[in-house]
């Protein structure tokens, strides 16, 4: 609201292409957002302030690879999710091991290690699909009516042990849109668990 009244903005429904946010020390900002968003924004960035550093995330957030089992020690595991990007994954696997991996925390730091999980998340514009069975509705949601409304409708697409996390945009969107997107988003988690046993990367 704050940004939509400070640049006399119509009231947007549609989920936005980049989110921008200050850095935990608060000396850079964050964006985030789709790939050509983002690059289109970042070199309008440039453009104005030449001596601006920019650094690219190793591994986009959630996003999901199928990585190599490096090394293990003491239940942490090093996997290469591709050539020379590595992150940690807890459990008890061996070298050389293929597994089905989310990034759920990335870096800036070249070099670095991304945070991993096997319990995977798949996402789009309107919700994510979670492992752990429920739904959930964004905080940023704040109308009763409205998330009342978002978890019966996630009760009913809901499929085995996969939640669904609604994000903020799912609010301005139509019903046959957030069911359309959380079908996709099944579909891609069946290609996603049916491809498990291919090569990596």
């Amino acid at each position: 609201r704050v940004i939509t009244e400070r640049f006399s903005l119509q009231n947007l429904k549609e989920p936005p292409d980049v989110t921008i946010k200050d850095s935990d020390d608060k000396n850079g900002i964050i964006v985030i957002g789709s790939y050509k968003a983002v690059e289109k924004l970042v070199e309008d960035i440039r453009s104005n302030l030449p001596e601006v550093i920019t650094l690219k995330c190793l591994a986009p957030l959630h996003s999901v690879f199928r990585g190599v089992i490096r090394k293990c020690e003491n239940g942490k595991c090093i996997v290469e999710i591709k050539p020379g990007v590595y992150g940690v994954l807890n459990g008890s696997f061996k070298s050389g091991d293929i597994v089905t991996v989310s990034v759920v925390k990335t870096s800036f730091i070249p070099n670095s290690y991304v945070k991993l999980s096997d319990d995977l998340w798949i996402s789009g514009k309107y919700a994510h699909l979670t492992p752990n069975g429920k739904i959930i509705v964004s905080k940023h949601i704040k109308v009763s009516i409205m998330r009342k409304d978002l978890i019966n409708l996630g009760l009913t697409l809901r499929r085995g042990k996969w939640g669904i996390k609604w994000r903020s945009s799912a609010q301005h969107a139509p019903i046959p849109k957030l069911i359309e997107e959380v079908r996709e988003l099944q579909k891609k988690l069946e290609l996603t668990i049916s491809n498990s046993d291919k090569t990596p990367y």
